[in-house]
């Protein structure tokens, strides 16, 4: 196994090739990360705003003392 790592090392195509490799599945991982990170925002967004809907219009309706 050791053997072959080291070939393979010594080889520019194979390198190369496992670079590219490396460098696609990190931009597959961060695509992935953004999206979530995008729907936890527009998550937490609602969330806001569904809370500032009670507030307002729980200060209306209640009378104020």
């Amino acid at each position: 196994m050791r053997r072959a790592e080291r070939e393979v090392a010594d080889d520019p195509t194979a390198t190369e090739l496992h670079e590219r490799l490396r460098q696609r599945e990190n931009m597959e991982s961060d695509r992935e990360h953004r999206a979530r990170s995008d729907h936890s925002a527009i998550l937490g967004a609602r969330v806001g705003l569904v809370l500032l809907l009670v507030f307002v219009i729980g200060s209306l309706v209640l009378p104020h003392r």
